[in-house]
């Protein structure tokens, strides 16, 4: 018989046997609550010096879109100034010929049914291009501590003073509600018409390139500390924007002598505080 050779069987390399760690190596690879303390404190003390950089961009970014919504509704305006003869949009009505607030886009004195009024009538044009929240100043407080809490946006709980957001301004059932939004628009009203020296309405040719038209002010008595906090942003006639920094609440301190009445300020206070945004001073 003829014996074949057998291949030898094939061998496997064996990988070591696992080392054996004792109870003690283990304990020390470990990290111990010590350490993890002190590990946690390293991460929140620079979380806390990175917080307040993180805070200011965003509020760079907040003061950025401010400035364009405030750009965006002086161009609306001059949109509504090409078929009305060069005049900016009215800020009152028949009813209310002489009193109104700048922040008003739909007569809060009229009654029903209530008119578009200021920035209100770029809106009834479609001369707005934009979103309801381009009229809304992305930097407000309107948390129900803050006195400008009825300037939000989407504000459906009416108040004393019977406003809504301007969300709501194409939807019929607020239709004779008033509407209120974030910005001051600088057109007659109690204090202009008051004021027997000054144009009665702003149109495009009589007033400077440099004439304010719009800022986000608000009632100066409460204006900044609720916002951007240190400064407001406005917007010319020529449709260019500017920063006004007011960390020392100036304006609002020109506002307030005299304790005047539901956010109307007299005449001259009035020119002054527009003074400032045109003059930088």
């Amino acid at each position: 018989m003829i014996q074949t050779a057998q291949a030898p069987e094939p061998t496997i390399d064996r990988m070591p046997p696992f080392p054996h760690r004792s109870p003690a190596a283990h304990r020390r690879s470990a990290f111990t609550i010590i350490e993890l303390l002190v590990i946690i404190s390293i991460i929140m003390l620079l979380l806390s010096i990175s917080m307040p950089s993180i805070g200011k961009s965003k509020e760079n970014a907040r003061r950025l879109k401010c400035m364009t919504n405030s750009r965006s509704q002086v161009q609306a305006c001059d949109a509504y100034s090409v078929n009305n003869k060069d005049y900016f949009p009215p800020s009152n009505g028949p009813a209310q010929e002489n009193w109104t607030y700048s922040f008003d886009i739909r007569a809060s004195a009229d009654p029903a049914p209530k008119r578009p009024m200021g920035i209100g009538l770029t809106l009834a044009q479609n001369l707005f291009n934009h979103e309801p929240s381009a009229l809304h100043c992305p930097s407000l407080d309107t948390t129900t501590a803050s006195p400008t809490n009825y300037h939000s946006m989407d504000l459906t709980v009416t108040n004393w003073w019977n406003s809504v957001g301007a969300s709501w301004w194409k939807d019929p059932a607020y239709a004779n509600f008033r509407i209120t939004i974030g910005y001051s628009y600088r057109a007659p009203s109690w204090f202009n018409s008051s004021a027997g020296n000054r144009p009665k309405y702003i149109r495009v040719g009589p007033m400077a390139p440099t004439f304010v038209v719009n800022a986000d002010i608000l009632d100066p008595r409460f204006g900044v500390r609720w916002h951007h906090r240190d400064g407001y942003n406005f917007t010319r006639m020529d449709e260019s924007t500017a920063w006004r920094p007011d960390p020392n609440l100036s304006i609002e301190a020109m506002a307030t002598p005299g304790a005047p009445v539901d956010g109307r300020y007299n005449a001259g206070q009035e020119d002054a505080i527009w003074r400032r945004f045109e003059e930088g001073s």
